[in-house]
Order: C-alpha cells, then structure tokens, then sequence
C-alpha cells in the first residue's frame, strides 16, 4: 500500500506536470505564486482519499476510493469547462490539475494486492 509520502510526491509530479503543459501550451513564463498553488493543491488531492478513509487496515478503501467518484469528477470538470467557455484560463487548469492528483491516488492503489472499490 502506497504511503502518504508517496501519493504526495506524486501530487506534486503530476501539478507540475499539468502546470507545465498548460505554460508551455500558452507560451507564457512561468508564475510561482500559480505553481506554488498547483502543488498545494495536487498534495491536498493526491492525498485527499486517505484523509476522507484513513488507512486504518487493508479494507478502507470504500466511496472515495473508487473508480466512481473519479468519473464525477471528470464529469463536473466538462460541466464547468462548457458552461465558462474559458477553458485555457489558471482557474480551469486548477480543475483540471485537482482532478489528474486525484486520478494519481487511484493509480497507486489500484496497483496493490486490493486494487479498488468500483463503486
């Protein structure tokens, strides 16, 4: 079972990650205080299912563990992206950034001996 450390590590690997892309897609400098923000945010979210169900034994994976709620998710981030038309805007990115730190979780558990809960 992935640590702590490591769902946070790859929080921050895939903010910089869809930071990086959404910059360098814009050709635009880079802002610290957006990065800063990115990789907070990938960490809170990267980490957010064990926060909501602790580790506590092999077992805890249940709702927020599951392939389910990834597909809300992502469903709310095309309701959001259709309804603003702004899509290549910092707010947007951070949806998108929040849902690919989310997603990083679910890889790294789905790869353990109890992979996850469907729904």
């Amino acid at each position: 079972m992935p640590s702590s450390k490591v769902h946070a590590i790859t929080g921050v690997v895939t903010s910089v990650g869809v930071y990086g892309i959404w910059k360098t897609e814009k050709e635009e400098r880079f802002s610290f205080v957006e990065l800063f923000i990115a990789t907070l945010l990938g960490i809170t979210f990267a980490c957010l299912p064990d926060i909501l169900e602790p580790a506590s034994n092999p077992n805890h994976r249940q709702f927020f563990h599951s392939i389910l709620v990834l597909a809300i998710l992502i469903g709310l981030l095309f309701i959001i992206f259709k309804k603003s038309g702004k899509e290549n805007e910092f707010p947007d990115v951070l949806l998108k950034i929040i849902t690919a730190s989310y997603a990083s979780h679910l890889v790294l558990d789905f790869r353990t001996q109890k992979c996850l809960p469907i729904t």
